[in-house]
Parts: C-alpha cells; structure tokens; sequence
C-alpha cells in the first residue's frame, strides 16, 4: 500500500510539472518573440494569444490537477505531511488564480494590477515551499543545487519587476524549472525517508 501511493504521489506531481514544461515550451515554438525581444514580457502572454491559449490552459490546468491529485494521493507516514499537503493545495490554488487573471488582464489596468498581484503570490508561495523544502532537506544535495538556481531566477526576476532589467521571461522559466525540480525531489526523498528525511546525511537517498 506505501509503495502504491508513494509512486502515485510523486508521479502525479510531476507529471503535471512536466506538461506545463512541454506546453510552454511549444507556445514558444509557436510564438518566440517573446524570449527573443529586449523587452520581455511573463510567460502569461501566451495566455493572451489565439495561438496558444488553449496550449496556456492546458499546461497551467494540468499543473493544479496533478498537484491536488498528488496532494491526495501523499501517505500517512510521510513526515511533514500537513504541512506539506498545505503547501501543495496552496500551490494548486495559486496556479488556478494565475490561469484565470491571465484571459483577461490585458482588458482594463485594474485587471492588468490584479493579474500581476497573483502571479507575484504564486512566486511568492513558490519561494515559500522552496525555503521549506531546502530546511527539511537540508543534507540533500540535487536539493541544495536546485534551491540554489532557483534564487538565482528568483532574483532575476525581482530585479525585472524593479525595472532594473527586462528578463521576466527568462526568469519564470528557470524558476519554474528548478522549482519543479526541487518539488518532484522533495516529495520523493520524504516519501523514501518517512522517520528520518531532513535529520541526518545518511537518511538521504542520492
């Protein structure tokens, strides 16, 4: 029983990390200006476009799907496992309220300064799960790498949203791939390490 919902858990989580990956990635293919131009802008503007919107959708849907799936799917002997389960629906909902702030921001400036609001609180809480993970496993190292390139897009893009620089595109994709990355292993090393994960070097499987 462990070891069925072991492997739904962390593979429902990233599966959906995986289809956000591949459907962002062919709305570039489709529209790549966007990574290209000076002025970049998020990731959302394929939201906005004909082209890609249903390719937005899909990657974004997908993404809280999965994390609630695989929020339900968690064990009952997982360290952590409130806190975590409170991280994953957290992250869910932020995913949601980004997807429908998207369709229509470009409408009003009102719409515009809400859909920015969410996307800042869906990095916000990214950072926030991230912290969380990089203490709990603290002796892992793909956890400390991944932790690490995170902050780094992280600053880049709060350096975006200073108006210091124009690399917001940039910037969401590396945090999101690293963050992905960083949450597929997390929830994988606390599901391998039920009594001990985050305690001692040994307990961690590399």
């Amino acid at each position: 029983m462990l070891m069925r919902h072991k492997i739904k858990a962390e593979w429902y989580i990233a599966a959906g990390q995986v289809v956000l990956a591949l459907c962002l990635l062919v709305c570039l293919i489709r529209i790549p200006h966007y990574f290209f131009s000076f002025d970049q802008g998020g990731v959302s503007n394929f939201g906005t476009e004909p082209a890609t919107r249903w390719l937005f959708t899909l990657g974004f849907a997908g993404a809280t799907l999965s994390t609630v799936l695989g929020d339900l799917m968690l064990p009952r002997s997982i360290r952590y496992r409130r806190q975590l389960r409170a991280g994953l629906y957290s992250l869910a909902g932020l995913y949601l309220a980004v997807l429908f702030s998207t369709f229509s921001y470009k409408v009003s400036n009102q719409l515009r300064d809400l859909h920015q609001y969410t996307a800042i609180s869906l990095f916000l809480g990214m950072l926030t799960l991230a912290c969380w993970l990089r203490v709990k496993l603290a002796t892992d190292p793909p956890i400390r790498r991944a932790f690490i390139m995170f902050c780094w897009a992280f600053a880049a893009g709060t350096v975006t949203v200073l108006g210091l620089a124009y690399i917001l595109f940039d910037a969401e994709v590396v945090c999101g791939a690293a963050f992905g990355y960083l949450l597929v292993r997390g929830v994988s090393v606390l599901q391998d390490n039920p009594t001990k994960a985050g305690s001692a070097p040994e307990a961690i499987k590399h």
